[in-house]
Order: structure tokens, then C-alpha cells, then sequence
């Protein structure tokens, strides 16, 4: 048996060799393992190895006391310290065919110390298009619409604002009073030569 077993292994790692790639050579790669394992314990080449099992897991300790409170973090950042809503005025806008009339713009503005974080708007017909809606200044909201519907309406602009020293209003950017005025001029334009 001797002799014979570096023939056995040579030809079983052919095999394996060509058959490794592939999920039956895989297996056959274990099963072949385990029986040079078991035919060298046989010849007495090798002893066995013995894996000692596990014990079951003994039982939970108690809890430990709880240990102390830690230092105290470093001091936060200014946050907001409110939000207010702001309205501007509801400006008329006169119903189609009216021509330029027919263009309205109101702007909300925020109480003293309070900044535009958000706006909005009310139009009073179904058909009031919002042409422009936008922060103008870091304490305004402006809004500009186009009345299409046969009847007279209104357009109101509403900001949302915040106060509190973690607000900084260099950061706020977005329109421009001027844009909004252009704005304003050309749908005026625009609308009256129809």
C-alpha cells in the first residue's frame, strides 16, 4: 500500500486539477481529501486529527453597575429661534382681454431681525399663472402672476421667515428686486400687445 500511494495521489490531484473549476470537481476535491486523510491514518502515515467539540454556552453574568456620566460636550451652534409668516399686499389684477392689467406682482416682507427662508403665494382665480416666485432681497418674497381667467382677481405673496443669531443673511441668495422688476415689465409688455 506503501508504494502505491504517491500514484494515488499523483493521479486523484490530476483530477482534481482538471475538475477544481467546476462545482462537481469541487466535491470531488473534498470527498477525495477526506479519503487520502483516512487511507494514510490506515497506513499509519498520519494520525487522525481530532477536533474537540464545544461545550454548551454557560449562563448570562449579571449586569455591571453603570459606570459615570461623561464630560459635557462643547457648546452648540446658534440655531433659529422662531419662524413667522409674512403677507404682502393682494394687488389687483383686472380679467382677460384687460391687457397689462392683467400682470400683477406683490412682495411680503419679513418683520425687523427675521430673514426669508421660504415663500409662497395666493391667487384668488383658478387661472392665475405664477410667472415669477422668488426670495428678492434676504428679508422679501416676491411673486409676480398673469390673470388669464375672464374675471378680476388678486395676487398675494407670502414669506416664511426666521429669526435668531445662528441665521446668517450674507448666506441667502437667490433673485433680485431689479430681476423682478425687469420681469414684471416684460410679461406687462408681453401681455399688452396680444
Amino acid at each position: 500500500m506503501k508504494g502505491r500511494l504517491p500514484i494515488v495521489l499523483s493521479a486523484t490531484a490530476v483530477v482534481i486539477a482538471a475538475l477544481g473549476s467546476t462545482s462537481l470537481g469541487t466535491a470531488a476535491g473534498h470527498a477525495v481529501a477526506q479519503t487520502v486523510t483516512k487511507a494514510k491514518a490506515a497506513a499509519g502515515l498520519a494520525r487522525p486529527t481530532v477536533v474537540p467539540r464545544r461545550g454548551r454556552r454557560g449562563p448570562r453574568g449579571f449586569r455591571g453597575p453603570r459606570g459615570p456620566a461623561g464630560p459635557a460636550g462643547p457648546q452648540g451652534v446658534a440655531g433659529i429661534a422662531g419662524l413667522t409668516a409674512a403677507a404682502g399686499p393682494a394687488s389687483y389684477q383686472c380679467g382677460y382681454p384687460g391687457g397689462s392689467c392683467q400682470v400683477a406682482s406683490s412682495t411680503a416682507t419679513c418683520p425687523s431681525g427675521s430673514y426669508v427662508v421660504g415663500g409662497g403665494f395666493v391667487g384668488s382665480t383658478v387661472e392665475d399663472i405664477t410667472v415669477y416666485a422668488a426670495r428678492v432681497t434676504t428679508t422679501s418674497y416676491g411673486v409676480i402672476a398673469v390673470n388669464w381667467s375672464s374675471i378680476s382677481g388678486t395676487i398675494q405673496a407670502q414669506a416664511i421667515c426666521a429669526s435668531g443669531s445662528g441665521i446668517q443673511p450674507s448666506r441667502i441668495t437667490e433673485g433680485s428686486l431689479d430681476q423682478m422688476q425687469r420681469t414684471l415689465r416684460a410679461m406687462r409688455e408681453g401681455v399688452a400687445g396680444r
